[in-house]
């Protein structure tokens, strides 16, 4: 985007107008000062539109610099296409940016992405169902991976249970209707615990 060039159709001022007042306000000149004793180089610009520039450079700036940030961040993994290029080009916005940004987002990793990413999801559905009388520290260990850095009683071995156990809670929470299920499911991780893991 051509930051003056907006701005010169947006307040409707001339194009010189517009580039001594933007060098004035980059100089660190404040807007009374620039009504009031720099109105030859403004060409007469009131402190009200000079306020107004003033106000929509930095927005348009500020959108600028996202517009490039979000452009780089999909261009390294590889998605930018001439389509969302140019879709990314006439967004206006900071929301239409951040709309066009979101499906590339990368998604914050948790305890539960980290554990499915261990592959414990699958210890979390024995717990989940309750499919076993052993301990869960006992059902743990069938799933301890040098390759995965799942080591027994390491960090991720006890972060990782909990929270794809958590996500899977959660994901049968969400309706009320279900809490006496994620009540029971908790009282059995309690007890199959011993009270110490959890916390």
């Amino acid at each position: 985007m051509d930051i003056l060039k907006q701005l010169q159709i947006e307040l409707g001022i001339k194009a010189s107008q517009v580039e001594n007042t933007v060098k004035l306000l980059d100089e660190g000149n404040t807007v009374p000062f620039i009504a009031r004793y720099r109105k030859e180089v403004t060409g007469s610009l009131d402190d009200q539109i000079i306020r107004q520039l003033a106000e929509r450079l930095t927005a348009l700036r500020n959108l600028e610099e996202k517009r490039e940030m979000v452009r780089n961040a999909i261009t390294e993994q590889g998605a930018m296409t001439d389509e969302l290029s140019a879709k990314l080009e006439g967004a206006m916005t900071q929301t239409e940016i951040e709309d066009i940004y979101r499906p590339y987002r990368p998604k914050r990793r948790t305890r539960a992405s980290i554990a499915k990413e261990k592959g414990l999801e699958p210890l979390a559905n024995i717990i989940m169902l309750q499919m076993t009388n052993k301990s869960i520290e006992e059902e743990a260990e069938a799933f301890v991976s040098e390759e995965k850095e799942v080591a027994s009683g390491g960090i991720y071995f006890r972060t990782g249970i909990f929270g794809a156990f958590g996500r899977i809670r959660r994901r049968f929470c969400r309706r009320r209707k279900r809490r006496g299920i994620c009540g029971g499911c908790h009282q059995w991780r309690k007890r199959h615990s011993g009270g110490t893991v959890l916390r």
